[in-house]
């Protein structure tokens, strides 16, 4: 039409792969949550109390891309080279350099405020009143130019903060900070201190700035190990996985558990459901005991979740057991986790009926996985069902019993949510899912 504007051109092909482009964070459950990792050339606020994992996060980061043949660079104010070293060997890494790296790929550790004085007693004193923004954004601009890294970790934001003073003046150098990082092309992690949400916004002032917001949490139990939480507040542009996401800092770096959402049914709805193993939806899961057979119609409809409900000592465990050795002995695989008993205690009871569950378990068709009570979140166990499904293909899951696995996770209302998330899970994969429940 004569005087019409002219639609917007397309942006070139190289361009819009670039914009697709994602930055592996290097830990594989966060990956999964963002949909294969960060947006590249970003800057993302990481934020949290201190000991809830940031520093390892960055360190995840850095040697990811160093895998890759990038360069990372590392600023810090806090901690000195030989302390993220040895932070690095408490997980099996190294950073100079990273076991495993690609050609070029390396890590450079560089600590602001370099002229820091150590008195004889071996304490670092940093003269952090006397030195100006200025200076700290001139020696960020020289090392930038050095190092030309394609990823950053700027662990020095609680340090501008404190130098600036006025709110209105860090926020100003906040901005300039990002110029330079935007100027780098550099995906970059700041982060930060703070706990919680600050001036009533999920990260303060960085949150304004940054293209995304990762929030990390560390919160005590009155039994078992603390419960450290991820939650990815936003990412612009990118569609991530919602909610809380347990995690815990291992001897290998950051282990996240997903959580398990509709995303997961929605993948599977419609496929096939003799993947992994399973049965057709609908077919019948026969336990081998003709009259019990007979009684349900030919047996359990995979894809279904069914209850086996009575007082102790009624053979609830024992019927289940059952049904597990006979999905072992059509070939499928089975998994059982135990909440109140020891796998040795279920063998012996097993042998002593005369199933032939032990030689399942040694023929790797059945799998033992004993379930201590304090010591697991329900995002992991979700996660440890999940991966019997992905990984070994089962067609059975034996919880044994839901007593235990609540009574053992705590906080009922929320707990009922996530087992309902994980019952619908196994539905979507064809698996039939035995509930052992004791009736008092």
């Amino acid at each position: 039409m004569p005087g019409a504007p002219s639609p917007p051109a397309l942006p070139p092909a190289d361009a819009r792969a670039a914009a697709d482009r994602r930055a592996a964070t290097g830990v594989a459950g966060l990956d999964r949550i963002l949909g294969g990792g960060l947006p590249a050339g970003e800057s993302y606020l990481v934020h949290g109390a201190p000991g809830t994992g940031k520093t390892v996060l960055g360190l995840h980061f850095l040697l990811e891309g160093a895998r890759r043949g990038e360069t990372g660079l590392f600023f810090s104010v806090t901690q000195r080279p030989a302390d993220l070293a040895r932070s690095a060997r408490s997980h099996g890494w190294t950073l100079d350099p990273p076991t495993g790296a690609a050609p070029g790929g390396r890590v450079v550790v560089h600590q602001l405020a370099a002229d820091a004085a150590e008195d004889p007693a071996g304490q670092v004193l940093f003269r952090t009143a006397d030195v100006e923004l200025g200076e700290v954004l001139r020696e960020v601009t020289a090392v930038l130019d050095r190092v030309r890294p394609t990823r950053i970790v700027f662990d020095a934001v609680a340090e501008l903060r404190f130098l600036a003073r006025d709110p209105v003046r860090f926020e100003r150098e906040l901005f300039a900070l990002r110029a330079l990082f935007d100027a780098s092309g550099a995906t970059v992690l700041l982060t930060d201190g703070r706990p919680g949400p600050a001036d009533g916004v999920e990260g303060g002032e960085l949150a304004h700035i940054a293209h995304g917001v990762l929030a990390l949490e560390h919160a005590p139990t009155e039994l078992g190990t603390d419960v450290r939480r991820l939650r990815v507040v936003k990412v612009r542009g990118l569609a991530y996985r919602e909610g809380h996401h347990d995690f815990r800092i291992t001897d290998a770096g950051l282990v996240v558990h997903p959580r398990l959402a509709a995303d997961d049914v929605q993948d599977v709805a419609g496929a096939a459901r003799t993947a992994h193993g399973a049965e057709d939806a609908g077919a019948q899961l026969p336990s081998g005991v003709a009259s019990l057979d007979a009684l349900l119609g030919g047996g359990l409809a995979a894809g279904t979740s069914c209850l086996i409900v009575g007082p102790s000592g009624t053979g609830k465990s024992t019927t289940a057991t059952v049904y597990a050795c006979a999905a072992a002995a059509r070939g499928q695989r089975v998994a059982l986790f135990l909440f109140e008993e020891r796998p040795a205690t279920v063998l012996r009871r097993s042998d002593g009926l005369g199933l032939p569950l032990r030689a399942h378990v040694t023929d790797g068709r059945v799998a033992l996985t004993p379930v201590s009570t304090g010591q697991l979140t329900p995002g992991e166990f979700a996660d440890a069902v999940r991966r019997q499904v992905t990984e070994r293909g089962v067609a059975l899951v034996v919880i044994d019993s839901l007593t235990g696995y609540l009574s053992a996770m705590g906080n009922a209302r929320l707990l009922m949510t996530q087992l309902h998330d994980l019952l619908q899970y196994l539905s979507a994969h064809g698996v039939l899912t035995l509930l052992v429940v004791a009736q008092h």
